[in-house]
Protein backbone atom coordinates (compact mmCIF):
# COMPACT_ATOMS: atom_id res chain seq x y z
CA UNK A 1 0.00 0.00 0.00
CA UNK A 2 1.42 3.73 -0.67
CA UNK A 3 1.80 5.36 2.31
CA UNK A 4 -0.92 8.40 2.46
CA UNK A 5 -0.10 11.47 4.84
CA UNK A 6 -2.23 14.37 6.53
CA UNK A 7 -2.42 17.58 5.00
CA UNK A 8 -2.79 19.17 8.14
CA UNK A 9 -0.24 17.80 10.41
CA UNK A 10 1.69 15.28 8.42
CA UNK A 11 0.83 12.28 10.30
CA UNK A 12 1.01 8.88 8.55
CA UNK A 13 -2.18 7.83 7.65
CA UNK A 14 -1.06 4.06 7.03
CA UNK A 15 -0.03 4.02 10.92
CA UNK A 16 -3.54 4.81 12.25
CA UNK A 17 -5.51 1.73 13.31
CA UNK A 18 -8.29 1.43 10.78
CA UNK A 19 -7.12 3.50 7.40
CA UNK A 20 -9.05 2.66 4.51
CA UNK A 21 -7.72 5.13 1.53
CA UNK A 22 -10.72 4.19 -0.48
CA UNK A 23 -13.04 5.88 2.36
CA UNK A 24 -13.16 9.75 4.21
CA UNK A 25 -11.04 9.51 6.78
CA UNK A 26 -10.18 11.70 10.36
CA UNK A 27 -7.07 11.84 11.20
CA UNK A 28 -6.49 10.70 14.72
CA UNK A 29 -3.64 13.13 15.55
CA UNK A 30 -5.06 16.15 14.54
CA UNK A 31 -8.61 15.27 13.62
CA UNK A 32 -8.88 16.60 10.17
CA UNK A 33 -11.55 14.57 7.98
CA UNK A 34 -9.56 13.38 4.90
CA UNK A 35 -10.42 12.21 1.10
CA UNK A 36 -8.64 10.89 -2.04
CA UNK A 37 -9.22 12.91 -5.38
CA UNK A 38 -11.50 10.02 -6.92
CA UNK A 39 -14.00 10.77 -3.45
CA UNK A 40 -16.97 12.03 -5.25
CA UNK A 41 -17.74 15.98 -4.03
CA UNK A 42 -21.63 17.44 -4.72
CA UNK A 43 -22.03 20.31 -6.38
CA UNK A 44 -24.15 22.10 -3.31
CA UNK A 45 -21.80 21.31 -0.84
CA UNK A 46 -18.16 20.95 -2.01
CA UNK A 47 -15.77 18.91 -0.04
CA UNK A 48 -18.24 17.85 2.60
CA UNK A 49 -18.63 14.39 3.87
CA UNK A 50 -21.80 13.52 4.64
CA UNK A 51 -22.17 10.59 7.12
CA UNK A 52 -25.97 9.30 8.10
CA UNK A 53 -26.89 10.54 11.24
CA UNK A 54 -28.94 6.80 11.97
CA UNK A 55 -26.01 4.31 10.99
CA UNK A 56 -22.76 6.74 10.53
CA UNK A 57 -22.37 5.01 7.06
CA UNK A 58 -21.08 7.91 4.08
CA UNK A 59 -23.70 9.12 1.85
CA UNK A 60 -21.50 10.70 -0.55
CA UNK A 61 -20.59 7.43 -2.28
CA UNK A 62 -24.38 5.38 -2.10
CA UNK A 63 -25.85 4.98 -5.27
CA UNK A 64 -28.10 8.17 -6.99
CA UNK A 65 -26.72 10.70 -3.91
CA UNK A 66 -26.98 14.08 -4.91
CA UNK A 67 -26.35 16.79 -2.18
CA UNK A 68 -28.80 18.95 -4.53
CA UNK A 69 -31.66 17.79 -2.67
CA UNK A 70 -32.69 18.32 0.67
CA UNK A 71 -32.62 15.16 2.23
CA UNK A 72 -31.77 11.64 1.77
CA UNK A 73 -32.48 8.69 2.25
CA UNK A 74 -29.76 6.47 3.70
CA UNK A 75 -29.72 3.23 1.59
CA UNK A 76 -27.86 1.36 4.62
CA UNK A 77 -30.89 1.96 7.19
CA UNK A 78 -33.54 4.10 5.28
CA UNK A 79 -33.03 7.38 7.80
CA UNK A 80 -33.94 10.01 6.32
CA UNK A 81 -31.00 12.85 6.80
CA UNK A 82 -31.46 16.32 6.10
CA UNK A 83 -28.92 17.89 3.95
CA UNK A 84 -28.20 21.87 4.61
CA UNK A 85 -25.98 24.33 6.09
CA UNK A 86 -26.76 23.85 10.19
CA UNK A 87 -25.63 19.84 9.54
CA UNK A 88 -22.61 20.75 8.19
CA UNK A 89 -19.59 20.19 11.31
CA UNK A 90 -16.28 21.22 11.44
CA UNK A 91 -15.44 17.89 13.45
CA UNK A 92 -16.44 15.21 14.93
CA UNK A 93 -16.33 16.55 17.98
CA UNK A 94 -18.52 19.33 17.08
CA UNK A 95 -21.33 17.39 15.93
CA UNK A 96 -21.67 15.47 19.17
CA UNK A 97 -21.70 18.89 20.91
CA UNK A 98 -24.43 19.71 19.30
CA UNK A 99 -26.07 16.81 19.72
CA UNK A 100 -25.68 16.52 23.72
CA UNK A 101 -26.64 20.52 23.63
CA UNK A 102 -30.04 19.51 21.53
CA UNK A 103 -30.71 16.01 23.65
CA UNK A 104 -30.29 18.55 26.66
CA UNK A 105 -32.44 21.25 25.40
CA UNK A 106 -35.17 18.41 24.39
CA UNK A 107 -35.01 16.97 28.22
CA UNK A 108 -35.26 20.56 29.82
CA UNK A 109 -38.34 22.12 27.26
CA UNK A 110 -40.18 18.54 28.63
CA UNK A 111 -39.33 19.00 32.14
CA UNK A 112 -40.45 22.78 31.96
CA UNK A 113 -43.75 21.32 29.82
CA UNK A 114 -44.78 18.63 32.56
CA UNK A 115 -44.04 21.02 35.70
CA UNK A 116 -46.49 23.64 33.59
CA UNK A 117 -49.17 21.08 33.19
CA UNK A 118 -48.78 19.75 36.87
CA UNK A 119 -48.97 23.65 37.87
CA UNK A 120 -52.34 24.03 35.93
CA UNK A 121 -53.48 21.04 36.84
CA UNK A 122 -53.15 22.12 40.38
CA UNK A 123 -54.58 25.19 40.11
CA UNK A 124 -57.73 23.95 38.20
CA UNK A 125 -58.17 21.43 41.44
CA UNK A 126 -58.18 24.64 43.90
CA UNK A 127 -60.56 26.77 41.76
CA UNK A 128 -62.87 23.75 42.16
CA UNK A 129 -62.67 23.36 46.17
CA UNK A 130 -62.96 26.65 46.13
CA UNK A 131 -66.78 26.80 44.05
CA UNK A 132 -67.72 23.77 46.33
CA UNK A 133 -66.90 25.78 49.15
CA UNK A 134 -68.60 29.12 48.69
CA UNK A 135 -71.97 29.64 47.00
CA UNK A 136 -71.56 32.13 43.97
CA UNK A 137 -74.39 34.78 42.64
CA UNK A 138 -74.90 35.20 39.24
CA UNK A 139 -73.93 38.85 38.35
CA UNK A 140 -75.32 39.44 35.32
CA UNK A 141 -78.68 39.83 36.85
CA UNK A 142 -78.42 41.82 39.58
CA UNK A 143 -81.43 44.03 39.51
CA UNK A 144 -84.30 43.32 41.91
CA UNK A 145 -87.45 44.86 43.34
CA UNK A 146 -89.62 43.98 46.22
CA UNK A 147 -92.89 45.82 47.20
CA UNK A 148 -94.90 45.20 50.54
CA UNK A 149 -98.41 45.24 51.26
CA UNK A 150 -100.92 47.15 53.27
CA UNK A 151 -102.75 44.19 54.15
CA UNK A 152 -100.05 42.53 55.87
CA UNK A 153 -99.60 40.08 52.75
CA UNK A 154 -96.55 38.07 52.63
CA UNK A 155 -93.46 40.09 51.18
CA UNK A 156 -92.46 38.96 47.84
CA UNK A 157 -88.80 39.84 46.03
CA UNK A 158 -87.80 39.98 43.15
CA UNK A 159 -84.39 38.77 42.19
CA UNK A 160 -83.57 39.00 38.52
CA UNK A 161 -85.74 35.87 37.24
CA UNK A 162 -85.89 34.51 40.49
CA UNK A 163 -89.26 34.85 43.27
CA UNK A 164 -89.16 33.84 46.41
CA UNK A 165 -91.40 34.36 49.35
CA UNK A 166 -90.21 35.55 53.04
CA UNK A 167 -91.74 32.52 54.34
CA UNK A 168 -90.36 29.87 52.31
CA UNK A 169 -86.99 32.37 51.66
CA UNK A 170 -84.09 30.53 53.64
CA UNK A 171 -81.36 32.80 54.31
CA UNK A 172 -77.73 32.26 52.48
CA UNK A 173 -75.34 31.61 54.78
CA UNK A 174 -71.50 32.33 53.86
CA UNK A 175 -69.41 29.44 54.88
CA UNK A 176 -65.94 30.48 56.24
CA UNK A 177 -62.83 28.61 55.86
CA UNK A 178 -61.28 28.02 59.15
CA UNK A 179 -57.53 29.80 59.54
CA UNK A 180 -55.92 26.18 58.90
CA UNK A 181 -57.15 25.53 56.12
CA UNK A 182 -56.03 28.93 54.57
CA UNK A 183 -52.86 28.62 55.89
CA UNK A 184 -52.48 25.03 54.18
CA UNK A 185 -53.89 26.54 51.04
CA UNK A 186 -51.46 29.42 51.08
CA UNK A 187 -48.57 27.38 51.76
CA UNK A 188 -49.33 24.74 48.90
CA UNK A 189 -49.18 27.18 46.40
CA UNK A 190 -46.28 28.82 47.94
CA UNK A 191 -44.26 25.33 47.47
CA UNK A 192 -45.88 24.95 43.62
CA UNK A 193 -44.40 28.02 43.12
CA UNK A 194 -41.32 27.57 44.29
CA UNK A 195 -40.67 24.15 42.52
CA UNK A 196 -41.15 25.61 39.10
CA UNK A 197 -38.57 28.71 39.97
CA UNK A 198 -36.44 26.05 41.33
CA UNK A 199 -36.83 23.98 38.17
CA UNK A 200 -35.91 27.08 36.22
CA UNK A 201 -32.91 27.90 37.91
CA UNK A 202 -31.62 24.59 37.21
CA UNK A 203 -32.41 24.42 34.09
CA UNK A 204 -30.68 27.82 33.51
CA UNK A 205 -27.36 26.46 35.15
CA UNK A 206 -27.68 23.45 32.88
CA UNK A 207 -28.19 25.65 29.72
CA UNK A 208 -25.29 27.50 30.51
CA UNK A 209 -22.79 24.49 31.46
CA UNK A 210 -23.87 22.75 28.18
CA UNK A 211 -23.02 25.91 26.53
CA UNK A 212 -19.87 26.25 28.40
CA UNK A 213 -19.25 22.78 27.28
CA UNK A 214 -20.14 23.49 23.60
CA UNK A 215 -17.77 26.94 23.56
CA UNK A 216 -14.61 25.10 24.88
CA UNK A 217 -14.92 21.78 22.75
CA UNK A 218 -15.31 23.97 19.59
CA UNK A 219 -12.84 26.57 20.43
CA UNK A 220 -10.31 24.48 22.51
CA UNK A 221 -6.79 23.76 21.02
CA UNK A 222 -4.23 21.10 21.60
CA UNK A 223 -0.87 22.62 23.33
CA UNK A 224 1.28 20.33 20.75
CA UNK A 225 4.12 19.25 23.32
CA UNK A 226 3.80 17.95 26.72
CA UNK A 227 5.57 19.38 30.44
CA UNK A 228 8.18 17.37 30.21
CA UNK A 229 9.76 18.34 26.96
CA UNK A 230 9.52 22.12 27.67
CA UNK A 231 11.67 21.41 30.74
CA UNK A 232 15.67 22.21 29.83
CA UNK A 233 14.54 24.11 26.47
CA UNK A 234 15.73 27.31 25.74
CA UNK A 235 12.43 29.70 26.92
CA UNK A 236 12.19 31.32 23.42
CA UNK A 237 11.44 28.14 21.43
CA UNK A 238 8.57 26.77 24.08
CA UNK A 239 6.82 30.72 24.00
CA UNK A 240 7.15 30.57 20.06
CA UNK A 241 5.54 27.24 19.94
CA UNK A 242 3.01 27.85 22.24
CA UNK A 243 2.12 31.17 19.87
CA UNK A 244 2.44 29.28 16.95
CA UNK A 245 -0.33 26.74 18.37
CA UNK A 246 -2.68 29.48 19.01
CA UNK A 247 -2.52 30.81 22.28
CA UNK A 248 -2.93 34.27 23.08
CA UNK A 249 -1.80 34.93 26.69
CA UNK A 250 1.91 33.51 26.57
CA UNK A 251 4.09 34.92 29.73
CA UNK A 252 7.67 34.31 30.02
CA UNK A 253 9.12 34.72 33.78
CA UNK A 254 12.54 34.24 34.71
CA UNK A 255 13.63 32.78 38.25
CA UNK A 256 16.81 34.03 39.46
CA UNK A 257 18.03 30.93 41.34
CA UNK A 258 21.69 30.30 39.18
CA UNK A 259 24.48 30.76 40.56
CA UNK A 260 27.90 31.36 38.90
CA UNK A 261 28.88 28.12 38.31
CA UNK A 262 25.46 26.90 36.86
CA UNK A 263 25.44 29.88 34.16
CA UNK A 264 25.27 27.24 31.12
CA UNK A 265 21.16 26.28 32.59
CA UNK A 266 20.41 30.17 31.97
CA UNK A 267 17.48 30.50 29.88
CA UNK A 268 16.52 27.00 30.13
CA UNK A 269 12.84 25.93 31.01
CA UNK A 270 12.30 24.90 34.30
CA UNK A 271 8.35 24.71 34.41
CA UNK A 272 5.30 25.59 32.57
CA UNK A 273 1.80 26.39 34.11
CA UNK A 274 -1.44 25.71 31.64
CA UNK A 275 -3.94 27.99 33.77
CA UNK A 276 -2.44 26.67 36.80
CA UNK A 277 -1.90 23.09 35.24
CA UNK A 278 1.86 22.24 35.73
CA UNK A 279 1.36 18.80 34.30
CA UNK A 280 0.37 17.83 30.77
CA UNK A 281 0.65 16.05 27.45
CA UNK A 282 1.03 17.15 23.90
CA UNK A 283 -2.86 15.99 23.65
CA UNK A 284 -4.10 18.41 26.43
CA UNK A 285 -6.54 21.15 25.20
CA UNK A 286 -7.55 24.87 26.58
CA UNK A 287 -9.33 27.91 25.18
CA UNK A 288 -6.95 30.55 22.99
CA UNK A 289 -7.02 33.23 25.94
CA UNK A 290 -5.82 30.88 28.69
CA UNK A 291 -3.02 32.03 30.82
CA UNK A 292 0.19 30.00 30.22
CA UNK A 293 3.43 31.08 31.95
CA UNK A 294 6.90 29.70 31.24
CA UNK A 295 9.31 30.05 34.06
CA UNK A 296 12.96 29.85 33.22
CA UNK A 297 16.05 30.05 34.81
CA UNK A 298 18.24 33.28 34.96
CA UNK A 299 21.44 34.64 36.92
CA UNK A 300 20.89 34.92 40.85
CA UNK A 301 20.88 38.70 41.86
CA UNK A 302 23.61 39.18 44.98
CA UNK A 303 23.88 41.98 47.14
CA UNK A 304 27.48 44.02 47.05
CA UNK A 305 29.69 43.78 50.29
CA UNK A 306 30.98 47.14 50.08
CA UNK A 307 30.52 50.82 48.55
CA UNK A 308 32.41 52.16 45.32
CA UNK A 309 33.46 54.62 47.78
CA UNK A 310 35.09 52.34 50.12
CA UNK A 311 36.08 49.60 47.61
CA UNK A 312 38.50 52.62 45.99
CA UNK A 313 40.86 52.53 49.00
CA UNK A 314 40.89 48.99 49.85
CA UNK A 315 43.72 46.29 48.39
CA UNK A 316 42.38 45.12 45.02
CA UNK A 317 43.24 41.09 46.44
CA UNK A 318 41.02 41.64 49.08
CA UNK A 319 38.82 43.30 46.88
CA UNK A 320 38.23 40.87 44.55
CA UNK A 321 38.28 38.43 47.13
CA UNK A 322 34.91 39.53 48.65
CA UNK A 323 33.33 39.92 45.55
CA UNK A 324 34.32 35.87 44.78
CA UNK A 325 32.76 35.34 48.08
CA UNK A 326 29.67 37.00 47.56
CA UNK A 327 28.69 34.88 44.53
CA UNK A 328 30.46 36.79 41.12
CA UNK A 329 32.55 35.48 38.74
CA UNK A 330 33.65 38.10 36.09
CA UNK A 331 36.13 40.06 37.66
CA UNK A 332 38.92 41.16 35.53
CA UNK A 333 42.08 43.03 37.40
CA UNK A 334 43.80 45.75 35.24
CA UNK A 335 47.10 47.68 36.49
CA UNK A 336 46.99 51.53 36.57
CA UNK A 337 50.55 51.86 36.35
CA UNK A 338 50.30 55.63 37.35
CA UNK A 339 52.90 55.37 40.16
CA UNK A 340 56.87 56.68 40.33
CA UNK A 341 57.51 57.29 43.47
CA UNK A 342 54.51 55.62 45.55
CA UNK A 343 54.24 59.00 47.98
CA UNK A 344 50.93 59.68 47.50
CA UNK A 345 49.36 56.39 46.64
CA UNK A 346 50.27 53.02 46.96
CA UNK A 347 50.73 50.27 45.58
CA UNK A 348 48.20 47.64 44.59
CA UNK A 349 45.16 50.05 45.93
CA UNK A 350 42.32 49.92 43.94
CA UNK A 351 41.95 53.28 42.21
CA UNK A 352 38.64 52.95 40.08
CA UNK A 353 35.93 49.84 39.85
CA UNK A 354 33.42 49.50 37.55
CA UNK A 355 30.03 47.30 37.73
CA UNK A 356 28.15 46.38 34.61
CA UNK A 357 29.11 50.18 33.14
CA UNK A 358 28.14 51.94 36.41
CA UNK A 359 31.07 53.59 39.08
CA UNK A 360 28.66 54.45 41.71
CA UNK A 361 26.96 51.91 43.69
CA UNK A 362 26.57 51.13 47.21
CA UNK A 363 26.84 49.33 49.87
CA UNK A 364 23.76 46.40 49.50
CA UNK A 365 22.87 47.10 46.07
CA UNK A 366 21.95 44.25 44.03
CA UNK A 367 23.24 42.61 40.88
CA UNK A 368 23.69 39.58 39.19
CA UNK A 369 26.70 37.30 39.57
CA UNK A 370 27.48 37.35 36.12
CA UNK A 371 27.69 41.32 36.06
CA UNK A 372 30.58 42.67 34.31
CA UNK A 373 33.54 43.76 37.08
CA UNK A 374 36.67 45.26 36.51
CA UNK A 375 38.74 46.71 39.15
CA UNK A 376 41.90 49.02 37.92
CA UNK A 377 44.58 49.56 41.13
CA UNK A 378 47.47 51.89 41.52
CA UNK A 379 51.02 49.91 40.38
CA UNK A 380 54.60 51.64 39.08
CA UNK A 381 54.84 52.59 35.92
CA UNK A 382 56.84 50.44 33.62
CA UNK A 383 60.51 51.42 32.88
Amino acid sequence: MDEYYCTNCGATLNDQYGFDPDQPWTCTECGTTLFGDGFPEGNRFPGVVWHCDGCGAVLNTQQGFDDEEDEWECTECGYTNSLSDSQIFESEASYRTYKTVMGVASFIGGALRVAAERNDYSDDSGEEEDSEGWDDYDNDDSSYSYSTNDDNEEDSYDYGSHDYSSDSYEERKVVKIPLRTRIALFWGSFLRRLKIALIAVVVLAVAVSAFGIFYYKTNAIPVGFSSEWAVGKNYETVVKKLETQGFTRVMAEGIEDLPYESLDEAFTVSEVSLSGDNTFDEKTTQLPAATVRVYYHSPMQVALPFSAKAARGMDYHEVVAQLKEAGFGSIEVKERNDLVFGLLERPDIVADIVINGEKEFELGDEYPVDAEIIIEYHAFKKR
